[in-house]
């Protein structure tokens, strides 16, 4: 009603780590005003402090929406329904997203996101259960929980999330079809134009700034997080910040979409992974989160 108009649009979108959703926080950082922070990594609580917000909505109509991204954690690290909750509770989000890619290329980023120190030494469920840092950054496939953990959060959180009122939205559908995910944020009530969606008019660096200016990064003091870009390459303007054309923004997709691209990630994943059968890693995907799988497959 009244009171929201007053305030920014709060947006949040929940993923998988390395699933590719800082695409779309980099995405919703399109609307005019916004302040999107584009990856806050699995290890952060979201902020709970009116300290850490204060500056934005204080800033209100010159900030018009926050954006913030935030990583599931395994099972083993938070009961997946909590999870959701106490971030809702947290941020009170006006919108909700979850973010979804086929789970067996999620799989496979998360097993690939593995050190090699941990060649078939994989740390124990119990080890796993604490979020603290494993003193090794290139683990963070391992950081709150097992891989296999964490697709089983995904498929929880999939299966409720109507009764969490989360609006679906997929690496896939984002890679194909920019008209469909205006038309998909529109009716969630966040509107960016289309044009904007397929040839972004702020850089990386444009949105950064922007919000970097409400959002300290890693001050604690000041109820703060440490948040980023997480895995997000630039592919969407050139040195001068001159956006390149739609083709070459969503080139990374066809990359990231080959056949070709799930065996090189097995091939770069710590043993055991590495050893198993591509049917194998499919097998154990579908009964970590059949309902999901189902989901993909019925769209093919």
């Amino acid at each position: 009603g009244n009171e929201a108009e007053k305030r920014p649009l709060r947006v949040f979108i929940g993923c998988l780590q390395a699933s590719g959703c800082s695409l779309l926080s980099y995405l919703v950082g399109q609307r005019d005003r916004t302040t999107s922070l584009i990856d806050l990594g699995v290890r952060q609580e979201v902020p709970s402090s009116p300290v850490f917000y204060e500056r934005a909505l204080d800033s209100f109509p010159k900030v018009d929406t926050i954006v913030m991204k935030h990583s599931i954690r395994g099972r083993e690290a938070m009961d997946p329904i909590s999870w959701f909750r106490a971030a809702e509770h947290a941020y009170s989000p006006d919108v909700s997203f979850l973010f979804t890619r086929h789970p067996v290329d999620s799989y496979l980023h998360l097993i690939s996101h593995i050190s090699h120190k941990f060649d078939n030494a994989i740390p124990s469920e119990n080890e796993l259960s604490r979020c603290h840092a494993s003193g090794d950054a290139a683990s963070y496939g391992l950081t709150c929980g097992t891989p296999e953990s964490k697709i089983e959060a995904l498929e929880e959180i999939f299966n409720a999330r109507e009764k969490l009122g989360m609006v679906h939205v997929t690496y896939e559908d984002i890679c194909k079809d920019r008209a469909w995910l205006a038309t998909t944020l529109a009716r969630a009530g966040v509107c960016i134009a289309e044009e904007d969606l397929r040839q972004p008019k702020w850089s990386i660096v444009d949105v950064m700034r922007y919000s970097f200016k409400y959002f300290l990064s890693g001050r604690r003091a000041h109820g703060g997080v440490f948040w980023g870009v997480g895995d997000l390459r630039n592919t969407f303007h050139d040195q001068n910040g001159d956006p390149f054309p739609e083709s070459e923004v969503y080139k990374m997709c066809a990359k990231e979409l080959k056949p070709t691209r799930r065996v090189k990630l097995l091939r770069r994943s710590v043993s055991p992974y590495r050893e198993m059968e591509m049917e194998a890693i499919e097998a154990r995907v579908k009964r970590l989160a059949p309902k999901l799988y189902a989901y993909y497959e019925s769209r093919t």
